[in-house]
């Protein structure tokens, strides 16, 4: 599935916690090329960014939740980014300066409450799709 037409018309929904996260964006994502829903369980189990957290932290960070999530869904980690690919970007040491993102082919995209937005970061790790 093309990434753009895909994030276009995706962000013309606003960004929910428990519904259309950064994280959950990226099972999303999966799912439209072909992957199971890694993230089933976790859909409609938070409505607050407080509830998010302790989602989170239940799990280790951000990193081992998306990664849990991507297990089940099928994907393979990966050492470097291509078009489309998923990952955890930002700081290994700060689990609220973590984030999951989409490799547009430039920058990682990350879905908040009022779209995508292009950031430049460090991924953590990578999955591809």
């Amino acid at each position: 599935m093309n990434f753009l037409e895909w994030k276009s018309s995706y962000e013309a929904s606003p960004g929910v916690y428990g519904v259309s996260d950064c994280c959950l964006a990226l099972a999303d994502w999966a799912v439209a090329n072909g992957y199971e829903d890694g993230a089933e369980d976790l859909r409609g189990a938070y409505q607050t960014e407080a509830q998010m957290y302790a989602i989170i932290a239940a799990y280790g960070d951000v990193v081992d939740i998306v990664g849990r999530c991507a297990t089940i869904a099928g994907c393979k980690q990966i050492q470097r980014q291509t078009l489309g690919s998923i990952a955890v970007i930002g700081n290994p040491q700060n689990v609220y300066r973590q984030w999951g993102a989409i490799w547009d082919g430039a920058r990682w995209q990350v879905r908040l409450k009022d779209g995508f937005v292009a950031i430049s970061a460090r991924p953590l790790k990578i999955w591809a799709v």
